[in-house]
């Protein structure tokens, strides 16, 4: 499940045919939910207006309780992410990643998704035993980043540092 303004609407531009269903909040009529609705509209998106409470059973349900949903919600495919392999990534002749080490809070991924589309990085690479897989809370904080900047995990960073080396990708390293 994905919610939040920024994050349902880059869902929907981005990735149309992943959202299976569209729940916005009854009675929200402001200029941001109607371009919102306009754009589900020209995808092929039917919205569901279902009240404050329900829509908030419905995050609870989902295992997202107390989620800041700004009244829109959207159910989507599981495993409809932009996949993409480490590998063809390094077949670029200009690439700039962002890698991550044991970053766990979704928060944190989700603010360093969003700094990284605004800094313009093709990717970010995390390890799968030591971050956290997407989840509507990263989508949320990353403002729609998710849904355009691809969130690559590998199996050992190490190997995958090194995979980068060899395929000349300079390394630099940054610690708090």
């Amino acid at each position: 499940m994905i919610v939040g303004l920024h994050a349902v609407e880059a869902a929907l531009r981005n990735q149309p045919a992943s959202v299976l269903q569209l729940f916005v909040q009854q009675g929200r009529r402001d200029k941001r939910m109607q371009a919102l609705l306009q754009l589900a509209d020209k995808q092929g998106v039917t919205a569901q207006a279902i009240g404050a409470d329900k829509l908030k059973q419905q995050l609870q349900d989902r295992g997202m309780p107390g989620v800041r949903h700004q009244g829109v919600a959207a159910i989507i495919r599981p495993g409809r992410e932009r996949r993409v392999a480490l590998e063809d990534l390094l077949q670029r002749d200009e690439l700039l990643l962002l890698v991550l080490d044991a970053v766990q809070d979704p928060h944190n991924i989700g603010a360093c998704l969003r700094s990284a589309d605004a800094a313009g990085v093709d990717a970010v690479v995390v390890s799968k035993n030591r971050s956290p897989a997407l989840n509507a809370v990263i989508r949320k904080v990353a403002s729609g980043a998710a849904e355009t900047v691809p969130y690559v995990m590998v199996t050992n960073l190490a190997r995958a540092l090194r995979q980068m080396r060899e395929a000349g990708v300079w390394i630099v390293g940054a610690s708090g």
